[in-house]
């Protein structure tokens, strides 16, 4: 055997040994980026849950602020209704009836 066949085996072992390790790395990026994913994963079920969550509260707050919106109407209306009843009370107490009021001359000082 000359010393180029040789030197071409260790070559040709070389590069198996090569193929073999770049084999083996490929299976751990295989397994690392699988791990990643499955991360990944567990993350969105996480966040998916965080946010149904925050949505149900929100849900929850709204509802709160309906309700308390239609009491502060209620109220208002309320108020509103005797302010008006109020203001007729005192117009009708007036001495004169209002008509003959705005038939009235102003009055000169």
């Amino acid at each position: 055997m000359s010393n180029l066949e040789s030197r071409c085996e260790k070559c040709e072992r070389d590069i198996e040994q090569l193929r073999g390790e770049l084999d083996a790395l490929r299976l751990q990026m295989i397994d690392l980026v699988e791990g990643v994913l499955a991360r990944v994963d567990e993350v969105l079920v996480t966040v998916k849950s965080s946010n149904r969550q925050m949505f149900s509260e929100v849900d929850e707050v709204l509802v709160t602020v309906k309700s308390a919106n239609r009491q502060m109407f209620s109220d208002l209306q309320a108020q509103t209704d005797r302010g008006f009843a109020s203001l007729q009370a005192r117009i009708d107490a007036l001495p004169l009836p209002l008509s003959e009021h705005k038939n009235e001359p102003p009055k000169l000082n």
